[in-house]
């Protein structure tokens, strides 16, 4: 966790940048999404399907940069809604990686694994730059879950997730407190979800999960599972009491920041 100088994040907090874990809990505890105002008029899409992609998502409707650019088109000062916040009350909460992670492995640009990775960490934050530019001051950050230690791996052929997650997320740090000490005004703060999740793993009967490496989604007979004893809900999502410990962690993160 990296803090600018400003110290303070006065709630309620506008998660602008969502992903689905915060529709699932925090949103509805710790502010207004305003997502859902700059993208309504693209209510053809399933919001909980929209991909966090930043780079290699053409094939998806809505990734990071387009993201960015409906803000800025809606958000930014002059706009529709750019009366609704300002940089003292709002917080940016970033989170995205993990298909980026899983798509550079099937990319075939002449480059290699590491220099796609830093790309996409480079436009990321270019883009977290830009948020700043147009008044954004506080911003959250989440790093990418261990990926080797979900379903999808279960038979051990995704090993070597484990190594561009770590640089990934290495890299992600490393940009984060550049980002920090370039700017007197601003915030920047890391959520280690890679290490939130290894610690529920690790106490998984102090979570109550009795299942840790499988997963529940759907039974055989294609009826759904009470999910409450699975961490994970599928081969890389977890459960929505997955999500609900995830998030009760970052609301009491913001909460000791802002006190």
């Amino acid at each position: 966790m990296k803090l600018g100088k400003q110290k303070k994040i006065h709630f309620p907090l506008f998660f602008v940048t969502v992903y689905f874990l915060f529709k699932s809990y925090a949103l509805s505890h710790s502010g207004k999404d305003f997502s859902e105002l700059f993208l309504s008029d693209n209510n053809i899409f399933d919001y909980e399907n929209i991909k966090n992609l930043i780079v290699f998502g053409s094939h998806y409707p809505i990734d990071f940069i387009k993201q960015y650019e409906l803000f800025y088109e809606r958000m930014s000062h002059g706009k529709k809604y750019f009366d609704q916040w300002n940089g003292t009350n709002t917080l940016f909460a970033i989170y995205l990686g993990a298909n980026d992670i899983n798509d550079v492995n099937y990319i075939n640009n002449n480059k290699t694994i590491n220099e796609n990775l830093s790309d996409i960490i480079n436009i990321m934050f270019k883009k977290i730059e830009n948020m700043y530019e147009v008044g954004g001051r506080n911003f959250m950050i989440l790093n990418v879950f261990p990926i080797d230690l979900a379903p999808v791996n279960d038979s051990g052929k995704y090993n070597y997730y484990k190594e561009e997650v770590l640089y990934f997320n290495s890299l992600l740090s490393e940009k984060s407190k550049t980002l920090f000490n370039k700017y007197s005004n601003i915030n920047v703060i890391v959520y280690n979800t890679h290490e939130e999740y290894k610690y529920i793993l690790r106490n998984s009967i102090k979570f109550n999960f009795k299942f840790i490496n499988k997963m529940c989604k759907f039974n055989r007979k294609n009826k759904r599972r009470n999910c409450n004893k699975y961490f994970w809900y599928d081969r890389t999502h977890i459960t929505k009491k997955g999500n609900t410990i995830l998030a009760e962690d970052i609301n009491e993160l913001l909460k000791s920041i802002n006190k």
